[in-house]
């Protein structure tokens, strides 16, 4: 829906982010495998399938946590509950967000990048002191 695509690029290119989009699954995992992003959104309704079915939730969920570890994956879609962590950790994402929260979207962020940092932020700190990034 461009519509919400406008929504959330918005967003996140007003807290500092640049923004791309893709028009396909082929598309989306090219752009994971050649850019590292910190942060990736993925509608349920992108590949129109179920999310056990999905190509790029699974690509996802293999990706190396060498490289997973730095991004902050975010879910959206009607059948999400926003903010529910469990839920969350369930799909092996950092953050979920139901699409009728959408007009929230900007408020949600605000809440979890920090308590995302919080968490992680000492965590990775760590790593990095022994080289590994």
């Amino acid at each position: 829906d461009p519509a919400t695509v406008n929504t959330i690029k918005a967003t996140l290119e007003s807290s500092g982010y640049r923004v791309l989009t893709a028009d396909s699954t082929d598309n989306a995992i090219k752009q994971v495998n050649f850019i590292n992003f910190t942060c990736i959104i993925y509608h349920t309704g992108f590949e129109s399938v179920k999310m056990e079915d999905s190509i790029f939730h699974a690509y996802m969920l293999k990706m190396a946590m060498e490289r997973r570890r730095y991004i902050f994956y975010i879910l959206m879609g009607p059948q999400f509950h926003s903010l529910y962590d469990l839920e969350a950790l369930v799909f092996s994402a950092n953050l979920i967000i139901k699409e009728e929260d959408l007009q929230h979207f900007d408020l949600i962020l605000r809440k979890s990048l920090p308590a995302y940092e919080e968490l992680f932020g000492p965590f990775l700190e760590e790593l990095g002191a022994y080289g590994k990034r």
